[in-house]
């Protein structure tokens, strides 16, 4: 009886061991995918980014009226983002919940001088005489030059937020789930209350 009552506790406990082994095996696999994918935004790398990121979520809430190219140099910004994971989690099923702190350019500051910047553009008198037959994407162009030049600026204030993101495993891959929006402002830092004040 005293045999049978420890195989059973060894059972038990063998059973804890690998259920808790697998969480931390899942936990690792997916923070590895998160840094991943955050090396990916910090590159650029569009093919990377959608590897694990719906990268038409990022497109939509940088603007994508506003063209290709200044989308590009907004999110070149990234490269100066730095983030640092906190905690991830287990959760039910094949899920794992990151927790990181992230901190990028202050994009109301970005979008006050980028404002400016535009404002200047169109009073000169270079721009004034060019206007009139100046195409849709020379213009796009012109407002990327400004948004590059505003982000050549050295004293640009940073800001911090903390991020959650549930990583969820599809077809063998991890991939990032849960609140796109909550995610994208914390990697351009105040950008939707920049555009809002705008509006």
């Amino acid at each position: 009886m005293r045999q049978k009552k420890k195989a059973f506790i060894s059972l038990f406990l063998t059973a804890v061991l690998a259920f808790a082994l697998t969480g931390c095996g899942a936990a690792k696999d997916a923070q590895t995918a998160f840094d991943t994918m955050m090396q990916a935004f910090q590159t650029g790398d569009q093919a990377q980014i959608s590897a694990y990121y719906d990268f038409e979520a990022v497109s939509k809430f940088i603007n994508e009226e506003d063209g290709a190219e200044l989308q590009d140099v907004i999110l070149s910004t990234l490269k100066k983002m730095t983030y640092e994971v906190e905690s991830a989690e287990k959760q039910d099923g094949s899920a794992v919940k990151i927790s990181a702190k992230v901190t990028t350019l202050d994009f109301s500051e970005v979008m006050n001088r980028y404002i400016a910047q535009v404002m200047a553009m169109v009073a000169s008198e270079e721009y004034q005489a060019r206007v009139a037959e100046m195409t849709q994407q020379e213009y796009q162009k012109l407002l990327a030059e400004q948004m590059r030049t505003v982000l050549e600026q050295s004293d640009i204030p940073t800001a911090e937020n903390s991020v959650t993101v549930t990583m969820v495993k599809e077809d063998g891959a991890w991939k990032a789930g849960g609140d796109k929006e909550a995610f994208l402002g914390a990697l351009f830092a105040n950008l939707t209350n920049a555009v809002n004040s705008l509006v």
